[in-house]
């Protein structure tokens, strides 16, 4: 693949995650236009003055369009959204392994693409707003969506790198006694050769049958040791705190979302502040081009992983090496602990302006999520083991999401739509986060202590005997 290829497949696979990658979050932005056209109106109450207050805010004419039929898709475009969108994240996030020289910052890159997402539901509510109908700019984006196809279907390569024989390899034999003969003066090589030739004439001859016999050959390293099973790996402690602090700060942040969503539709004293608010929320999703580059350089990335491919270093380099990345990597743990803290704490607030401080720390949380697992799974687990523990903490904390339900209920009900104490039991459950980056300490200092803690062996020097 050309240079100009390679450039513009990195860079349209970020344009294509940034539009693409379907970030729910940020359908909480596009429920005043679903309002506005009537979708779910079936499920909500009758309100006069609401429903006036509502279509009274569309600048461009938007109109209340009944739509007690639209609703049935809703769900469906919600599932077809997140798992189009799964594919095209993963799916960026995999070109680094397929093109070479292609540094970690660009992983980066890609998830705060995916993290600023959320803002093309933003831009949509503003054209809406703006007098264009709802169908144009669902079509428009579906037409987009169809150029992204056209764009993978043609430019990506089934074979990128141009290396079709990197599998094939081969072995070279020679006989001990052809350098013997090297080394000797040019008459006795040259009487040596005759020899060889008469000696090993018949044999030559059947040396088709000779190596039919033996065409298979089995190599063995023995420096390299067994690699752990994965089930060692799963039920470790460092995966098991860590699997834990990140399916609560998830769980968490998706009540945030929708607790701010209904606070800002309860705000109808003034009906400009709810659409002010939710176009400052969705611009400050932009906050993820620049932060997640930044935690990636922090945690540098681009390090961990050369030490992760660079096999053939000695062992104390890589020791040393390994060590340093785990300090770094609890240091950013205990800054992201601070950061969940100071989230918290600014959740309790009931004021809208403090709740700008309390988005922008959950868009740095959610920047920086993925990146500090997928540091934490090269630093402290076996290469092999990568791809699994992504993909079962994923999983699970995908499952535990459906805890949204029951909280919700519990949220509008007996609460009455104060999330001030599921916030606290949140933050509670939170500090058991500080646990993650205290083990590592503790762990890396067992395996890797102070030069000066080291034991000095004695070796016992015996007296030279007299003749």
């Amino acid at each position: 693949m050309g240079h100009i290829m390679r450039l513009w497949v990195l860079s349209s696979a970020l344009v294509e995650t940034l539009l693409f990658s379907g970030c729910l979050l940020g359908w909480n932005s596009l429920s005043p236009v679903l309002r506005d056209m009537g979708v779910m109106s079936q499920d909500c109450h009758s309100d006069p003055e609401q429903s006036g207050a509502w279509s009274n805010r569309s600048a461009g004419g938007a109109q209340h369009i009944p739509s007690a039929d639209l609703s049935l898709f809703l769900p469906f475009a919600l599932m077809a959204q997140g798992l189009g969108g799964s594919c095209v994240l993963f799916s960026s996030l995999m070109l680094p392994q397929v093109l070479e020289d292609v540094g970690s910052l660009y992983s980066a890159l890609v998830m705060a693409s995916f993290t600023a997402s959320a803002t093309v539901f933003t831009i949509f509510k503003v054209i809406f707003y703006a007098g264009v109908p709802m169908v144009p700019i669902i079509l428009g984006y579906g037409a987009m969506s169809c150029a992204m196809f056209l764009n993978c279907t043609l430019c990506w390569s089934l074979n990128p790198t141009g290396k079709e024989d990197e599998n094939i390899y081969s072995v070279r034999l020679r006989l001990n006694c052809y350098e013997a003969v090297n080394k000797k003066k040019p008459q006795e090589a040259e009487w040596c050769q005759k020899s060889l030739k008469h000696k090993f004439q018949e044999s030559l001859k059947d040396r088709e049958r000779i190596l039919s016999q033996r065409r298979k050959l089995s190599f063995k390293r023995p420096d390299v040791p067994a690699p752990s099973p994965l089930l060692e790996s799963l039920t470790s402690p460092t995966f098991t705190l860590h699997l834990l602090s990140d399916s609560t700060l998830l769980t968490w942040i998706y009540f945030y979302v929708a607790s701010v969503n209904l606070h800002l539709h309860s705000q109808m004293d003034d009906p400009d502040q709810p659409d002010l608010y939710s176009s400052v929320f969705g611009a400050l999703q932009m906050l993820g081009l620049f932060t997640a580059p930044l935690i990636s350089i922090l945690l540098n990335n681009h390090r961990i992983r050369k030490r992760a491919r660079n096999s053939g270093l000695t062992t104390a380099r890589n020791s040393s090496r390994r060590a340093c990345s785990i300090k770094r990597l609890s240091a950013i743990y205990a800054l992201r602990c601070l950061v969940v803290i100071c989230f918290g704490i600014s959740c309790l607030i009931p004021s809208l302006n403090v709740q700008v401080v309390s988005f922008i720390l959950h868009v740095i949380m959610r920047t920086s999520m993925f990146l500090l697992s997928s540091t934490l799974y090269l630093c402290m687990f076996p290469s092999p083991h990568f791809g699994a523990l992504i993909g079962i903490n994923t999983f699970i904390s995908s499952i535990l999401s459906l805890v949204q339900y029951p909280i919700f209920l519990l949220f509008t009900g007996p609460l009455e739509s104060d999330p001030f104490w599921i916030h606290s039991v949140f933050l509670v459950l939170s500090l058991a986060a500080v646990a993650l980056p205290l083990h590592l300490t503790v762990k890396n200092n067992r395996q890797h202590p102070h030069p000066l803690c080291r034991p000095i062996p004695l070796r016992q020097v015996t007296p030279p005997t007299k003749t």
